[in-house]
């Protein structure tokens, strides 16, 4: 019996090691991102009159690569990169409605913002702005389309 009991153990562990193992291959965008897609959105903004600062951050929530975007030195929106359009959909399929909660691989967070969060995509981009900038919200509906997630209202 004890030895019966170590192998179905041990078969469960080996399942579940490759289990995480893919999921960590196949979620991780660190390193496959199209800097195209970042240039198309600063293109796009810029053509609004924006201008924009660009830095590299740490990732926080989102499996996509992070960028930090300045507005006009005053304005915000993270920009999450990833390697083609089917990860940011998957990613995006785990922000709740109103944004507000997120239901990853490992876990599920629920998220206090500062300010109402307003998330956008298009292409392999997801867009973050959390503030209450009428002018800059509609900006971004107009370049990313409809919000697909975030505050309503």
């Amino acid at each position: 019996m004890n030895k019966k009991r170590i192998i179905v153990g041990s078969i469960l562990l080996i399942l579940q090691i490759s289990v995480v193992t893919f999921y960590a291959f196949h979620y991780n965008d660190t390193k496959q991102y199209s800097e195209q897609e970042l240039n198309q959105i600063v293109k796009e903004l810029q053509k609004k009159d924006y201008i924009i600062d660009i830095k590299d951050v740490d990732k926080d929530i989102l499996v996509g690569k992070r960028k930090w975007l300045t507005l006009n030195n005053d304005e915000h929106i993270s920009a999450y990169l990833y390697a083609d359009n089917k990860r940011m959909e998957d990613d995006a399929a785990r922000i709740s409605n109103d944004g507000c909660s997120y239901d990853g691989i490992y876990s599920k967070c629920c998220i206090s913002w500062i300010s109402y969060p307003f998330f956008y995509k298009k292409n392999n981009t997801i867009v973050l702005y959390v503030g209450e900038n009428r002018d800059l919200i509609n900006t971004l509906e107009e370049v990313f389309g409809s919000q697909f997630a975030g505050h309503k209202g």
